[in-house]
């Protein structure tokens, strides 16, 4: 059984502010043959993750907030932006699946 619980969020999110770019991850899958990706990431404030498209198998992502805020932003083929949203569990809106 894999628990997330609040030991492991300060812990993730501790390592995270040590880390230059103020993120760090916690992998629950095996490796990168996975079919199932399963993550958690820690992104502490001021970060800023690159657009970026997975492809060779086109994969998608989920996004759910499990404290603080981050804005979700998905563009389309020429660049334009085609959805924005912020998650957020104060104001209701806990994924966000590109």
């Amino acid at each position: 059984m894999k628990i997330i619980d609040d030991k492991i969020l300060e812990a993730l999110s501790a390592e995270a502010r040590t880390c230059l770019r103020k993120r760090k991850n916690k992998d629950y899958h095996s490796g990168p043959e996975d079919l199932l990706q399963r993550l958690l990431n820690a992104i502490e404030p001021e970060t800023y993750v690159r657009p970026h498209k997975h492809q060779n198998p086109d994969k998608r992502e989920v996004f759910i907030i499990l404290r603080g805020s981050a804005a979700i932003v998905s563009f389309d083929n020429t660049g334009e932006v085609s959805a924005y949203t912020v998650i957020n569990r104060e104001r209701g809106v806990y994924v966000a699946e590109v």
